[in-house]
């Protein structure tokens, strides 16, 4: 059973999240900013969370887990990103490392109304599509309803998690599944969303508008 001083690190990690991502919403990444700094702000959010689990995480030992390392692994990935997108997709991934439920990113409101075409949803221990929107691209892809999902993103779909990815999947342009046919025969799918694009606004701040 967790302690106490989990519910502390919750409110904790969430405030400090919340404050560093209302600033990085107020101007939009991937649009008014260029990729390397982007990177850096990447870089800046990862320190910032990185603080905040060690000194208000309810176990000391991180559920085993090596913290330095999973870190330095997130860094050298934001350094290799070749998209702004990919970096809070970076950021989320590595708080699922440590496949707690109260751990994860709270990303900032997307511009853009994202529609995706079908949903997905856990019937007993496992993920299944459950609806598919007609004239989406999930449906020009051959994704049908009772397609069991193996993996999103790269994870595997678990109720502990699936609440968390659905949250973070949301505002993203695509997903890539890995989905079991109703004849047992697996497939890879990149869906892609229908995107219709909101209003910008223009960081000031930068020097590279």
């Amino acid at each position: 059973m967790k302690s106490v001083k989990s519910s502390q690190f919750v409110s904790s990690a969430l405030i400090s999240l919340v404050i560093f991502l209302l600033l990085l919403s107020a101007s939009p990444a991937a649009f008014a900013q260029t990729l390397e700094n982007e990177k850096g702000r990447g870089r800046e959010i990862l320190d910032t969370i990185k603080k905040d689990i060690v000194k208000n995480y309810y176990d000391p030992t991180f559920g085993g887990k090596d913290i330095n390392a999973i870190f330095k692994s997130a860094e050298e990935r934001i350094s290799q990103a070749t998209a702004a997108g990919q970096i809070l997709g970076i950021v989320a991934q590595t708080l699922m490392q440590f496949d707690d439920s109260h751990t994860y990113l709270v990303p900032p409101a997307s511009a853009d109304n994202v529609q995706h075409g079908w949903e997905m949803q856990m019937i007993g221990d496992k993920c299944y599509v459950v609806a598919v929107k007609q004239g989406s691209d999930a449906e020009a892809k051959g994704l049908k309803p009772g397609d069991q999902i193996l993996l999103i993103g790269g994870y595997t779909p678990m109720r502990k998690n699936l609440q968390n990815l659905l949250f973070f999947l949301k505002s993203a342009k695509s997903m890539k599944v890995l989905v079991k046919k109703s004849d047992g025969t697996t497939e890879r799918l990149e869906i892609m969303a229908k995107v219709r694009a909101g209003k910008r606004v223009l960081d000031l701040r930068s020097p590279n508008p």
